[in-house]
């Protein structure tokens, strides 16, 4: 009869037990050639009613450690080690990941008056914004609307350009979880001017701002 080689074949315990597609038989001296342990790499297929298991010769080595050109053995703890992943398609390992303890979400732009009703951010070969979903502009301040919503504030800088800080426009925000309001002043005054009024050519406003999503 000819042998029906199974899919899965594991060895496991003492005495030795191969399980082959979730039927288990204990491993007789007469039916493998080699000396099986746990661990080791099988094949296995059934003549009739018997069960015949023969190890592989050859193969990569084993390691419990982050070994080149070896396969990954769990350790004691059930644990596999790898080297810090430095391509794209790496592994990355736990060292690797964001430390919750920072923040993980960010906004990064900059913005510009693009005519009287309109204020935008920059998008160009030059320049490319993050988190930013949009840009509103109002009669006392410019919305910027995040892609996200955050749970924390960490931070937010707002800077105008050299184009603002020459005729001394200032600039602040006030800072949500979804957005911040950007407000324009003029000189030493109070008041905020109506940003759709600010028409310097080229003027723009950095932004960047971090925050938590937990």
């Amino acid at each position: 009869m000819a042998a029906r080689f199974p899919m899965a074949v594991v060895v496991t315990g003492s005495p030795l037990t191969v399980t082959v597609e979730g039927a288990s038989a204990v491993v007789a001296a007469e039916d493998f050639v080699g000396n099986l342990k746990t661990g080791d790499r099988v094949q296995a297929a059934f003549l009739g009613d018997r069960l015949v298991v023969q190890q592989l010769a050859g193969g990569p080595p084993q390691s419990t450690a982050a070994t080149a050109n070896t396969l990954a053995l769990r350790d004691a703890s059930a644990r596999i080690k790898a080297a810090n992943g430095v391509a794209a398609d790496d592994v990355a390992t736990v060292g690797q990941l964001p430390n919750p303890a920072w923040p993980d979400r960010m906004v990064s732009c900059t913005i510009q008056r693009v005519n009287s009703t309109t204020w935008a951010v920059i998008n160009n070969t030059a320049h490319r914004p993050l988190g930013v979903l949009s840009v509103v502009l109002y009669s006392t301040y410019v919305r910027v609307n995040y892609d996200f919503t955050a749970v924390h504030v960490s931070s937010v800088q707002v800077t105008p350009d050299e184009s603002f800080a020459a005729p001394d426009v200032r600039v602040g925000t006030s800072v949500g979880l979804s957005y911040m309001n950007i407000y324009f002043y003029m000189g030493t005054s109070s008041t905020p001017v109506d940003p759709s009024l600010l028409s310097t050519a080229g003027a723009n406003v950095w932004i960047t701002g971090t925050f938590f999503s937990d």
